[in-house]
């Protein structure tokens, strides 16, 4: 079905609330098969207390619609799924100028898992951690954007399932772990791997912890520099302040340097920021 085109008006308008380029994952099983789905909705916005899911195509013809509102009706029932938000489907096709809008079908897993023994349904997940202390922000904080950066994918998917669980999770949260936030950084140095890491560790200790100490040495140092840990304890007291002389002198940067520069060199003015697991 085609709408009228207004959406220039539209999206230049402040006060209508827009997410681009959403990242959304959602989870669905029947019994037998368990299956993740992810994928980037090019725009979800809201309008007039309404919200839409708009997907950009450039084709030169709309031979591919059908597939293409498929494609659009897995991002409802993931929105759906992930913020209980119930969606507008929009296709927009730049060269035609035309808008057209995808209805969700019931039929939807059906169709697509049509020699499925069992119809296919949200998964529900168990909590796996403590979120007290996040659930209490989020729900004190609820019109604010939120950044909660974890350590680990393991945390950020169970943190992110356990909140949809809720209906706690909405687009202004924003789930990350360090690594994602790594990769998305320019670092000036070389970046050190655990094996660089201990590496660098047995040129600063001393002959006599150098036997079987290295590994266990390198992982303190390691915790130190997340955790801001003590060190475990070593004949030579100075070994921190060494570790570090020898990162400046080599240019070398460490996962937690680049997450310190990337939390120091961000405006996080209009949000807040959660760091969980970090002290």
């Amino acid at each position: 079905m085609e709408e009228k085109n207004n959406l220039f008006e539209i999206l230049n308008d402040e006060s209508v609330e827009q997410y681009p380029e959403l990242s959304v994952v959602g989870w669905i099983d029947n019994g037998d098969k368990y299956i993740k789905v992810s994928g980037i909705i090019d725009l979800l916005y809201r309008y007039n207390a309404e919200w839409y899911i708009l997907d950009y195509k450039t084709d030169g013809n709309k031979d591919s619609l059908e597939k293409y509102k498929i494609q659009i009706q897995t991002y409802q029932w993931m929105v759906k799924q992930l913020y209980n938000i119930e969606a507008n489907g929009q296709i927009y096709f730049s060269a035609f100028n035309e808008l057209v809008s995808v209805d969700w079908n019931d039929d939807y897993f059906t169709k697509i898992f049509q020699n499925a023994s069992n119809l296919f349904h949200f998964t529900k997940h168990l909590s796996l951690m403590d979120l007290s202390s996040i659930k209490k922000i989020i729900l004190q904080e609820k019109n604010e954007n939120i950044l909660i950066i974890n350590y680990t994918k393991y945390q950020s998917d169970n943190m992110r399932r356990t909140l949809s669980n809720e209906k706690l999770l909405s687009p202004n949260i924003k789930i990350k772990n360090i690594n994602e936030i790594i990769r998305s950084q320019v670092v000036n140095g070389k970046k050190m791997s655990p094996s660089l890491l201990q590496l660098a560790v047995s040129t600063i200790v001393s002959e006599n912890e150098k036997r079987g100490t290295i590994k266990i040495l390198s992982k303190a140092i390691s915790e130190n520099e997340q955790y801001n840990d003590e060190i475990v304890k070593f004949d030579d007291k100075n070994i921190v302040e060494k570790f570090n002389n020898l990162k400046e002198e080599k240019q070398l940067i460490t996962n937690s340097d680049i997450l310190k520069n990337f939390i120091k060199n961000n405006d996080y003015s209009d949000k807040i920021v959660i760091m969980n697991g970090f002290l």
